[in-house]
């Protein structure tokens, strides 16, 4: 399937549009460096919306695109009805019917408790500005940035990028995590969750879109329970390095997914295997 959106760097473009592109995005490309088996059955079984990720959407809009937080968050102190019942449809028109959202835009629902974890959490930009004597946020740039780029390999690759700090040439991805932000804890989350893969496919597309030779690419991890810390983590080469690997190993299988449509891709993560302490943990036992 061809799209027609167009090539190029599209700053504030609407997020229905671009998840309708069918175009490899950073999960597609995560799931494809594990098998094709694993982007074969992501395709086929997605997950529906969580509260932990309509939270995560209402803060990343109260962070980057406070005027889309208006239009399309209906902020309340009451208590909200059951879901799918009578009253949380008639509840649903009425916060639709007060808003500004296109027709076709879900609406998300942030109560008293809400508001006070995401204030809490935007205390972590002082923290953060303290550390590097800016706020990455306040820089001269774009939000929500979508880009779109036929690539060296064949595919059509998409990407978007939470905030472009134009005159720095940094990449700045924002997520939320329920996880203490350790280092030890907070790495093994990006591992399992591939975040320097996103970050190479992303820094990817921006070289093909907007000619940056090198851009830097940076998490800012925000924790949505207490203590509310928070993280800049930029992405260092030597990271970067094993990351593209993992993309070109995404890209490979799906070269091997296109020349064998039909047939189902077989799963690696099957089969007998003996249980194992990694080397870390036996290390961190000392003598």
């Amino acid at each position: 399937m061809r799209s027609e959106l167009p090539l190029g760097s599209h700053p504030g473009y609407p997020e229905l549009t671009y998840h309708a592109d069918p175009g490899l995005g950073s999960g597609s490309i995560k799931d494809l460096s594990r098998s094709p088996a694993a982007f074969s059955f992501a395709k086929r079984f997605r997950k529906a919306p969580t509260a932990a990720m309509d939270f995560g959407s209402m803060f990343h809009m109260k962070l980057l695109q406070p005027e889309r937080f208006d239009r399309e968050v209906y902020v309340t102190d009451a208590d909200l009805p059951r879901r799918g019942t009578k009253a949380w449809a008639e509840f649903e028109a009425m916060a639709r019917g007060s808003l500004r959202a296109s027709p076709d835009a879900p609406i998300l629902f942030c109560d008293a408790e809400d508001r006070a974890r995401m204030d809490a959490m935007l205390q972590g930009l002082g923290r953060i500005q303290s550390e590097m004597g800016l706020n990455p946020f306040e820089e001269a740039g774009h939000s929500e940035c979508a880009h779109f780029w036929d690539d060296p390999a064949g595919v059509r690759g998409k990407a978007l990028v939470d905030r472009m700090a134009t005159g720095l040439e940094w990449l700045v991805d924002v997520k939320t995590t329920t996880v203490d932000l350790d280092a030890r804890g907070l790495f093994r989350h990006a591992v399992d969750y591939a975040w320097a893969t996103q970050a190479a496919w992303y820094m990817r597309g921006v070289r093909e879109t907007t000619g940056w030779a090198s851009p830097m690419f940076a998490f800012a991890v925000f924790q949505t329970k207490a203590p509310f810390s928070a993280r800049f983590m930029p992405v260092p080469p030597e990271t970067l390095a094993v990351a593209n690997r993992l993309v070109e190993r995404a890209l490979s299988n799906h070269a091997e997914l296109t020349a064998k449509q039909g047939d189902a891709p077989r799963d690696p993560d099957s089969g007998v295997l003996e249980l194992r302490y990694p080397d870390w943990f036996v290390d961190s036992l000392g003598e």
